[in-house]
């Protein structure tokens, strides 16, 4: 029970980090429409299996143009060790070396 309650919570808090990285895209001029659609349809957690499970998107390079991979669901799942429980180790591994190959240092917050 506490397990489902503490689940449930922190992919309540993924679900806003995403929405946050939408808002700040947006603000630049950049707005990830295809991704604020799969993130309202899936909700945090399963919008970011889709895309750390995929190759790389059109949103992902965007954002490496515009030199923001901070506001990418990798940066936001790696960077965040709170979040790792959502995720299998498999899958954390995969955004990071995603992240690394574009030369982006992912950042680590235990918060």
């Amino acid at each position: 029970m506490v397990e489902q309650i503490v689940y449930e919570k922190l992919a309540r808090e993924l679900d806003e980090a995403l929405l946050n990285t939408y808002r700040e895209a947006k603000k630049l001029g950049y707005t990830p429409s295809q991704f604020f659609q799969k993130l309202s349809d899936l909700r945090g957690v399963k919008a970011a299996k889709y895309y750390i499970n995929m190759p790389a998107a059109y949103g992902y390079d965007r954002l490496e143009e515009m030199n923001r991979l901070d506001l990418s669901v990798e940066a936001v799942v790696v960077e965040n060790e709170k979040f790792h429980i959502l995720f299998e180790p498999s899958e954390i591994e995969r955004a990071r070396k995603r992240l690394i190959g574009k030369n982006y240092t992912p950042k680590r917050y235990t918060s």
